[in-house]
């Protein structure tokens, strides 16, 4: 039963209200004392060092920081975050929303965490590409409000120059993402100019940086450790990104085609002339003629030449007019975002697309239907939404889910990627190039995961240089590799 007192006390001592002084302390005893006399706490019993169990093991996996003993001084900012967390779960679990545990929603992702070792073998896992603040359209609007809360509450004591400088360099998941493809384009242009279309040397070439990219580790050494709000800010900005590169690791590995792509090359061949006579234009298999809105004319206008040219190369045993038919209208969602990335244009009306683009597209759909497996659509503290890829897909653009889920859109676009890059012989440059990418985003979860800006700062500007430098050395190794199928 609860023993509470009317003590006279500063009902703001252990709140967020922009009051910065580092220096002042206090106690985990004074803060239950603090609790125990809050109008928001409802519990009948009085909280005690337990209660703050699943507080202070969160603050811990973040921070490191570990909260020892009831007496032990701590700086007050520091208290104010424990409480500020615990409160929030506690006004959670008070309105019957206890599946949706705070900690649950922010609990760190340790799925294949390229990170760190997990000391368990039966960690949860509980990483995902959907999570609320990976995208800014994402369903899981609870989550993201309540992250936007917490935000909010540390930021009131956050220096403000160090605030600036993370919301900066930790805008969004989606800047974060942009910045890596950029540094990774870098180095794909250096080496393409100088090696060319060359499958082999290009893989090569890949896979030195990859394992060079993966061994790169962050320095934590020489920074100071920063204020325990600031620490839980930075991992509460990072979150996003640092859930979508934990579990894309592991799907674009999982989603990889294998099994040899046969050659279309005479089919395609045939499938030229047979436009050539009807349009009395000459069209090559990479001629750009046909824009993103015309594709689903073109198929029905030619179902069997494109039904038999998907048929062998995803060694599918039939493909029905009326399913290619719909499979067109899908395709224009891969192949949109296929001439944004490649052409910079936004315009479907312009004609940017090739058959071999439109074929791979088609492909990737037929694939999936056929062989490829199902996808979780779900995030933390929630229930899976579903597993059926092609319902996510079909489902874009509708009211019920107007964005893809990013797990869906990377399936579709990776192996349409595999299948038009193994139409001009490239496949293994293409494999290599996607566990670079990888390799990179594992790199930058291991920055992000020191959770200080000033750490985060040195070593992005640290490896990106390394990536500079290496992408040199990469070139060197390639032609000593392969010296004959490279060009200088």
């Amino acid at each position: 039963m609860s023993h509470r007192k009317n003590a006279h006390r500063d009902p703001l001592r252990f709140e967020f209200s922009g009051n910065i002084d580092p220096r002042e302390s206090a106690t985990i005893t004074e803060l239950l004392e603090d609790l125990s006399l809050d109008r928001n706490y409802t519990n009948e019993e009085n909280p005690t060092f337990a209660s703050l169990k699943r507080t202070l093991e969160f603050i811990e996996s973040v921070s490191g920081i570990k909260c020892k003993s009831t007496t032990e001084r701590l700086p007050l900012m520091a208290l104010k975050t424990i409480k500020l967390l615990f409160m929030t779960n506690h006004k959670r679990n008070a309105s019957n929303n206890k599946k949706r545990d705070l900690f649950n929603i922010i609990a760190p992702p340790n799925a294949h965490d390229p990170g760190r070792k997990s000391k368990s073998k039966n960690i949860k896992d509980n990483a995902t590409m959907e999570f609320a603040t990976t995208s800014t359209t994402s369903p899981d609007k609870e989550a993201a409000n309540l992250i936007a809360s917490l935000r909010a509450g540390l930021a009131l004591e956050i220096d403000e120059d160090r605030l600036m400088k993370i919301d900066v360099i930790l805008k969004d998941a989606k800047s974060i993402l942009n910045y890596i493809e950029a540094g990774t384009y870098r180095s794909v242009d250096y080496l393409s100019e100088r090696i060319g279309n060359s499958n082999i040397g290009m893989a090569n070439a890949y896979t030195f940086l990859t394992k060079r990219a993966d061994e790169y580790q962050p320095r934590h050494a020489g920074e100071a450790t920063a204020p325990l709000n600031e620490i839980v800010y930075t991992y509460l900005k990072s979150l996003g990104f640092i859930h979508f590169a934990t579990r894309h690791n592991t799907h674009s590995k999982s989603i990889r085609i294998h099994a040899p792509i046969p050659s279309i090359t005479a089919a395609l061949a045939s499938f030229c002339e047979t436009l050539n006579g009807a349009s009395g234009s000459p069209v090559e298999p990479d001629t750009a003629h046909v824009s993103v809105n015309d594709v689903p004319m073109l198929v029905a206008d030619f179902p069997k030449q494109f039904s038999s040219i998907v048929k062998i190369a995803t060694g599918a045993k039939d493909y029905r007019k009326e399913q290619l038919i719909d499979d067109a209208n899908r395709a224009k969602k891969i192949l949109i975002v296929f001439i944004s990335r490649n052409f910079e244009c936004e315009d479907p009306n312009v004609r940017t697309l090739s058959l071999r683009a439109i074929i791979a597209a088609l492909c990737s759909l037929k694939y999936q239907r056929e062989n490829g497996g199902s996808y979780e659509y779900k995030w933390p503290g929630a229930g899976q939404e579903g597993n059926s890829p092609q319902r996510f897909f079909d489902e874009t653009d509708r009211k019920k889910a107007p964005t893809m889920p990013q797990g869906i859109f990377i399936t579709y676009y990776e192996r349409f990627s595999h299948y038009l890059h193994a139409f001009t012989g490239m496949a293994e440059c293409n494999d290599a190039w996607m566990d670079f990418q990888s390799s990179r985003l594992n790199a930058y979860t291991r920055i992000l995961r020191s959770n200080n800006i000033d750490i985060i700062t040195r070593s992005i500007r640290e490896f990106d240089q390394h990536c500079l430098e290496q992408t040199v050395e990469a070139f060197i190794y390639a032609v000593k590799m392969h010296g004959q199928d490279t060009q200088p």
